[in-house]
C-alpha cells in the first residue's frame, strides 16, 4: 500500500458532533481494494472468477473428457511444468449482425476458437510466435465482419466466424507477368510488318490515316501489362513489376510491297526479255484485320489465400499516359495463359496504387476502414476491405517523425498518439493537426470511450482524458504517486483494458513496479479509483459482444510442483494460463483468496486540521452480506501506524458463505432480501488533529455509509492546544 507520501493528500472534514451527518464511502475513500460501486452508491465486494470453459467430466456426446477429437483442446489440462501454454490475447465480436457470436483465443502458439458444441476450443492457426516478453499485447477489432488480429511480430491475421484463417492482405506483390506479340520480319522489303511472333488478328490498336492513303493503317504503339493477387475477402494486393513491352509497328491497308520485272508471259524474272516494268501489290488484310492481340502467362505464384489475379494493361502509350486498366479477373492461383483480345476503349477501371501490408502492433477500425500504424507511419484501409491500403492514405503524423504508438477512432475523430503527442489524422486529404503535445499514450490497449463521451488512455506517469467539449484532462490526479511510482514503467505499454457493463467503471490492468506481469487492476468510475487483485496474472480482457455483456480475461496463476524435486532443490513453479469469467464466482473451480479493504482519507475537524478533536466512535451502516469479522484498524496524526487497539472486531450479519456459492433447487431454494444496519466501533482517540481508519476483511462486506462521533478536545481558545514555536 501506498503511504502518504506516495499518494495525492486527500482530507476530508468531519463536523463535529454524535452522527450528525451521514458521508457516503466514496466521499470519505482514500484506498479501495475489491470492491465495486454500485449504482445506489455504495461499496461491495467483488465477486471472484470462474473459468469460462471448465474442465467436465464428460461431454455431451456421453464420451470421457479426455477424450476430445484430435485439434480440440482445454486450457485446464495443461498445467505441467513443461506444457503450461500462456494465453496472450482474447476477443469476443458478434458477427453478422449477433448471429454468429465469435470467441478468440491466442495462446501459446496457436488461434483457438471456442468451440462451444464440444465444450473446449478448437485450434484453427497455429505456428505464431510463443514469446513471453512482447513488446505490445495482441490487439483485434472487426472490419467487415471479420476479425483482424495482430501482436506486431507475426504477420496480421483475418479470422471469419467459421474460423477460417488466412493472412491480412499481402505483403508483397506479384511478379510480373510474361507477354507475347508480334515480331518485325527481318526482310522488310519482302514481309509485311508485324508478322513474326505471336502475330494473331485482334482488337489491340489505333486504327488512324497515314500520309494520302485513303485506305487506312494501324498506327504505330507499344503496351504494357502488370498483375495483382485478390484474396477470399476481395483484398487486392500491390502492383506487380511491369512485363515487356509489346508494340505494333505501322501497317498499312492493301500496302506495296515491291517492284517486279514481268515478261510477256506474266512470269516474273530477270531475264534480259523484259518486256515491261510494273509495280506489284499485295492483296494484304483489310483495314479491320490489321488490329492484333498479345497473350499473357501469369507467374503461378501467388500465396494459398489468393482466389484470383487481376490483369492490368495500359492503353496505347504512344497516344495516352502510361495508367494500367483492368483487362480481366482471372479466378484461380496457379499459372494461366490469356489470350488478350481487348481493345483500350474497353479497358476496365484504373489500377490504384496499393501498399503491401506491413508487420504492425497499433490499430483500430474507422468508418468502416482499418486504420494500422507501423513506427512512424499511418496507413488507412479501403472501406470494408481491411487488408487493402491506397498510398493515397499513408501518412506520418508526428511532423517529428515520432513513432506511433495508439490509435483511437473517438467521437467521429481519428486520432494517432506517439508518447509525447496526441494527433487528429481524421481527414486523410489534410495535414496532421496535433492537438496536444508533451502528453501522449504509451499503452495501445489501454484507451477506451468512457460512457460521458470522454476518451481514456494511459500515458507515461497519468491517466488523460479528453473529450470535445472539455478539452484535455488529468484523471488520475487521487493516484498521481501510485502511478508515477509504483507502476513498471517499463511494461506500462502491455496494460489492457475494458469497460465494465454493469457497473460502467474502466478498469485498467497495469504491472507492479519489479514486475512484468499484468496483476492490478485500477477502476476508474467517473469520480475516483479504486484497486482490484483477483491473484492471477491479466495479459488480456474483453467484454463479449452479445446479451450477456460478460467481462472476460486471460488470467494465469503460478502453481509448484514439489513431487518433481529433490530434499534441498528448488520447488519448480509453472503458471497455466486459462479464460475466466469476471464476477462469476461458482464452485466450478476454486481460485484465489481475495482480500478486501477501505481505506478512508485523513478526517480532521476543521479546514485546516488545527483544532484537535476526541474521536470517541464509529458508525458504520452496512448491507448484509456474510456473518464474518472484519478488521478495522485506526490511524492519527499523518502516520500509518496503526494505534494499540488495532484492529479493532467488527461482526458483519449476513449469510454463511458457503451459502453464497450454494445450489439453487428449483422448489426449495431461498433469496435473500438485503436489509441496512449499523454497527458501532469504539475509536478512543483523544486530542488529535487528524485520523483515519480501515476496513479489511478476507471475506465479502457491504458499506452503505458512516457517521462519526467527535468532539473538540478544548474549551474556549479552540487554538490552545498548538504548540509555541519554541516549544520542545
Amino acid at each position: 500500500m501506498a503511504g502518504p507520501g506516495q499518494r495525492a493528500v486527500s482530507q476530508v472534514r468531519i463536523q463535529s458532533g454524535q452522527a450528525q451527518v451521514q458521508y457516503a464511502p466514496t466521499n470519505l475513500a482514500y484506498k479501495i481494494k475489491n470492491l465495486e460501486l454500485t449504482p445506489e452508491g455504495t461499496l461491495r465486494a467483488i465477486r471472484g472468477s470462474c473459468p469460462y470453459e471448465p474442465d467436465r467430466d464428460a461431454n455431451q456426446y456421453g464420451s470421457p473428457a479426455g477424450l476430445l477429437p484430435n485439434g480440440f483442446d482445454l486450457f485446464s489440462r495443461i498445467v505441467s511444468i513443461d506444457d503450461a501454454v500462456t494465453i496472450y490475447g482474447i476477443f469476443h465480436a458478434g458477427l453478422l449482425q449477433g448471429k454468429a457470436p465469435t470467441l478468440v483465443v491466442r495462446a501459446g502458439t496457436a488461434l483457438y476458437l471456442h468451440a462451444g458444441w464440444r465444450r473446449s476450443w478448437k485450434r484453427i492457426y497455429d505456428g505464431l510466435t510463443d514469446d513471453g516478453r512482447a513488446g505490445y499485447p495482441d490487439m483485434f477489432t472487426v472490419v467487415s465482419n471479420t476479425i483482424v488480429w495482430t501482436n506486431g511480430i507475426d504477420p496480421p491475421l483475418v479470422i471469419s466466424y467459421d474460423g477460417m484463417v488466412v493472412p491480412l492482405g499481402f505483403d508483397k506483390s506479384p511478379g510480373p507477368p510474361e507477354a507475347a506479340g508480334p515480331f518485325q520480319p527481318g526482310d522488310v522489303t519482302k514481309d509485311y510488318p508485324n508478322q513474326d511472333g505471336y502475330t494473331w488478328p485482334g482488337r489491340i490498336g489505333t486504327i488512324g490515316d497515314y500520309v494520302d492513303n485513303n485506305d487506312g493503317a494501324v498506327l504505330a504503339g507499344r503496351w504494357k501489362y502488370a498483375a495483382a493477387w485478390e484474396d477470399v475477402h476481395g483484398n487486392i494486393s500491390p502492383l506487380s513489376g511491369e512485363s515487356v513491352e509489346m508494340s505494333i509497328v505501322l501497317q498499312r491497308a492493301n500496302a506495296f510491297v515491291e517492284e517486279a520485272n514481268i515478261d510477256d508471259n506474266g512470269a516474273e524474272g530477270q531475264t534480259s526479255g523484259i518486256i515491261q516494268r510494273i509495280k506489284k501489290y499485295a492483296q494484304s488484310p483489310k483495314i479491320d484485320n490489321l488490329p492484333r492481340q498479345f497473350v499473357v502467362k501469369g507467374s503461378g505464384d501467388a500465396p494459398e489465400h489468393a482466389v484470383a489475379t487481376r490483369l492490368y494493361r495500359t492503353p496505347d502509350g504512344n497516344r495516352f499516359p502510361g495508367t494500367y486498366r483492368l483487362v480481366t479477373r482471372m479466378s484461380g492461383t496457379k499459372n494461366f495463359v490469356y489470350a488478350d483480345n481487348i481493345p483500350d476503349s474497353r479497358l476496365g477501371e484504373p489500377a490504384k496504387d496499393y501498399l503491401p501490408v506491413p508487420r504492425f502492433s497499433s490499430m483500430t477500425s474507422h468508418a468502416g476502414a482499418l486504420v494500422i500504424a507501423e513506427g512512424p507511419y499511418v496507413m488507412r484501409s479501403e472501406v470494408g476491405y481491411p487488408g487493402t491500403f491506397p498510398a493515397e492514405f499513408a501518412t506520418t503524423p508526428d511532423p517529428d517523425g515520432a513513432i506511433v504508438t495508439a490509435l483511437a477512432s473517438h467521437a467521429g475523430r481519428l486520432i494517432a498518439f506517439t508518447e509525447r503527442a496526441m494527433i487528429d489524422i481524421t481527414d486523410p486529404a489534410a495535414p496532421p493537426v496535433v492537438m496536444v503535445r508533451g502528453i501522449g499514450c504509451v499503452a495501445p490497449r489501454s484507451v477506451q470511450g468512457l460512457p460521458d463521451g470522454t476518451l481514456i488512455w494511459l500515458s507515461r506517469d497519468a491517466f488523460y482524458g479528453w473529450n470535445p467539449e472539455k478539452g484535455l484532462m488529468k484523471l488520475s490526479d487521487p493516484i498521481h504517486r501510485l502511478v508515477k511510482t509504483e507502476l513498471a514503467t517499463g511494461s506500462l505499454r502491455n496494460a489492457v483494458s475494458v469497460i465494465e457493463p454493469e457497473s460502467r467503471d474502466y478498469r485498467c490492468a497495469v504491472a507492479k513496479a519489479g514486475s512484468f506481469d499484468n496483476e492490478l487492476i485500477l477502476a476508474f468510475d467517473g469520480q475516483g479509483w479504486r484497486e482490484i487483485e483477483l491473484g492471477y496474472k491479466i495479459n488480456d480482457m474483453c467484454v463479449t459482444d452479445d446479451y450477456r455483456y460478460l467481462v472476460l480475461f486471460a488470467g494465469g496463476q503460478t502453481q509448484s510442483f514439489p513431487a518433481f524435486t529433490q530434499p534441498g532443490e528448488p520447488i519448480p513453479t509453472a503458471t497455466p494460463y486459462d479464460v475466466y469469467v469476471m464476477s462469476h464466482e461458482t464452485t466450478a473451480g476454486a481460485g484465489p483468496d481475495l482480500t478486501y479493504e477501505f481505506q478512508s482519507a485523513w478526517l480532521r475537524g476543521d479546514d485546516n486540521a488545527l483544532q484537535p478533536i476526541h474521536v470517541h466512535n464509529l458508525y458504520i451502516g452496512m448491507i448484509d452480506e456474510v456473518n464474518e469479522t472484519i478488521g478495522v484498524e485506526v490511524f492519527s496524526n499523518g502516520s500509518f501506524a496503526p494505534d494499540s487497539d488495532s484492529p479493532r472486531n467488527l461482526k458483519a450479519v449476513g449469510v454463511g458463505v458457503e451459502d453464497l456459492l450454494g445450489e439453487f433447487i428449483l422448489g426449495e431454494g431461498k433469496t435473500h432480501a438485503r436489509r441496512l444496519y449499523w454497527r458501532r466501533v469504539p475509536i478512543g482517540l483523544q486530542s488529535v488533529n487528524t485520523w483515519a481508519f480501515k476496513l479489511k476483511s478476507d471475506t465479502p462486506f457491504h458499506i452503505a455509509s458512516f457517521a462519526f462521533q467527535t468532539s473538540f478536545a478544548t474549551m474556549g481558545d479552540q487554538l490552545a492546544r498548538i504548540p509555541l514555536g519554541e516549544d520542545e
